[in-house]
């Protein structure tokens, strides 16, 4: 499914405000008797982030355009460069999980926050993982 890319002229999510979290990837079933059993429901579920923007105004207007135009109001899927979990800033999947929030400041800057969820969360392999482990 061919996605949107995030706009080139806007500058990414302010890193230092970025938190997020993952869904589970298992589902818990209590038992009659004895413990509860897990099961793995997906080996790759969504994580969901909380991004920040500080835009001027005229790169608010042209993110409100091309979440308007290029995302249908948010429902389309996006490609946008974000730190993942490797370590490296890699070219995620990410779709809005709502509208987005703004706040007019001073100067005319504007604060975007939003949440925006992942389906394509990266991680290390267990090679790096290893070679990590051992150095």
């Amino acid at each position: 499914m061919p996605v949107a890319p995030y706009p080139a002229q806007l500058p990414g999510p302010v890193w230092s405000d970025l938190t997020g979290r993952s869904q589970p990837s298992f589902r818990r079933t209590e038992m009659a008797i004895g413990n509860a059993r897990y099961r793995r429901e997906s080996t790759n579920p969504p994580h969901i982030m909380e991004l920040k923007w500080r835009f001027t105004a005229r790169e608010f207007s042209l993110f409100a355009g091309w979440f308007y135009h290029d995302l249908a109001q948010g429902n389309a899927w996006f490609g946008m460069p974000l730190a993942a979990g490797t370590g490296r800033v890699v070219t995620l999947n990410c779709h809005f999980v709502a509208n987005y929030d703004w706040a007019g400041g001073a100067g005319g800057s504007y604060m975007v926050t939003a949440q925006v969820e992942t389906r394509d969360w990266k991680t290390l392999t267990r090679a790096d993982l290893d070679y990590l482990i051992a150095h």
